[in-house]
């Protein structure tokens, strides 16, 4: 058996900056005579198709995200966009019973204090304590990353109940 080297001339690989010089083994048969394979020649893509594909993935996933935060029903109220009141998802009346669900999906909740009077945002736990997040000062706009389906209460200044609000796929709550 019969072993030669054959020159594959200069060969960019990964993670060495400039080109090297390459060689690959051809295997020959008992008789001695070497088959040579034809050159390779080196690349001219550089990174392949990888960045293409990826690229091309990630576009596909923010179209989709984008089309079902505008089309698809989502079961939930509109964002609260109300005169002097506030339209909260639930009574005041209720807050005894209320707590937050345990759910996975990730939302953003946005509370935007239009008011005179400072607001605290709290969240209402799974067994329906209070846990206080921020004060909002009257103009003061913030957005708290939670939870689907989490229960929080919005109280004035005096701790008056103004409104128990669930979170939904990117809400806005204008407190009036």
């Amino acid at each position: 058996m019969s072993v030669k080297f054959v020159d594959m001339g200069e060969q960019q690989v990964k993670n060495i900056p400039s080109p090297i010089h390459a060689f690959t083994l051809s295997l020959g048969s008992i008789d001695g005579d070497v088959e040579e394979p034809p050159p390779k020649q080196p690349s001219k893509r550089g990174f392949g198709r990888w960045p293409v594909a990826a690229s091309a993935a990630a576009a596909v996933s923010v179209l989709a995200a984008l089309l079902y935060l505008t089309v698809a029903p989502t079961g939930r109220p509109a964002p609260l966009r109300t005169g002097r009141s506030v339209d909260p998802d639930k009574s005041c009346a209720q807050l005894s019973q209320m707590r937050s669900a345990r759910t996975q999906e990730s939302v953003n909740l946005t509370f935007s204090n239009k008011t005179d009077d400072e607001m605290s945002v709290i969240w209402l736990d799974f067994n329906g304590n209070q846990k206080l997040y921020r004060k909002l000062t009257p103009g003061q706009q913030y957005t708290q990353s939670t939870f689907q389906d989490h229960a929080w209460l919005v109280n004035d200044s005096k701790g008056r109940c103004i409104g128990i609000f669930s979170a939904g796929p990117t809400r806005t709550v204008e407190l009036k």
